[in-house]
């Protein structure tokens, strides 16, 4: 259950990092789906 918790923490820090900075958020998809390909 921890990738749930993750993936809720990493989804509120995105949306906060997307509010501030748009351009940050193609690279911040990136990084995600690259953490999800781990599990």
């Amino acid at each position: 259950m921890q990738i749930l918790l993750w993936v809720q923490q990493h989804l509120s820090n995105f949306y906060r990092g997307y509010a501030r900075n748009p351009r940050m958020m193609g690279q911040d998809i990136i990084l995600c789906k690259n953490n999800l390909e781990k599990y």
